[in-house]
């Protein structure tokens, strides 16, 4: 499933310059944009047969006539991590843990709902960044 998140992360790093370990915590904030999800159906024959079907927003209707995997539109948690800062230079690794269920409740013709989600789901990621930062004070050389 493909989410588009926006985080907004608390910094902290021992060295008044910022260079050097930090480390940074904050909640972040997804929206569901696509995606797909392959699963293995060992009810249909005696050898496992690969589905692969589609991701979309929204509530899960009944009956299901195609095979779309559907999710909760928006997802949110926490994000926590590392970097270090060497001159322009940053690189990070963080984790983020989802808080809400991204399996969706079935409904119903009028998006009514009819059943509770079934099994939770939560998102759990993890990511690795490199960044190169510069100034907008910064000088050009003659």
């Amino acid at each position: 499933m493909n989410y588009v998140a926006l985080a907004v992360h608390l910094a902290y790093a021992p060295a008044h310059s910022g260079q050097g370990v930090q480390a940074f915590v904050g909640p972040y904030l997804g929206a569901l944009v696509g995606g797909h999800r392959v699963v293995d159906d060992l009810i249909a024959s005696p050898q496992p047969v690969e589905i692969r079907t589609r991701v979309a927003g929204g509530g899960h209707p009944y009956p299901l006539v195609d095979r779309t995997y559907y999710s909760q539109q928006l997802d949110a948690g926490v994000q926590a991590g590392l970097g270090y800062r060497a001159g322009p230079l940053l690189v990070q690794a963080d984790y983020s843990w989802g808080l809400r269920n991204l399996t969706p409740p079935v409904v119903d013709e009028n998006n009514n709902i009819i059943a509770p989600s079934g099994f939770p789901s939560y998102s759990r990621a993890f990511q690795a960044s490199c960044a190169y930062l510069w100034s907008r004070n910064a000088q050009p050389t003659p």
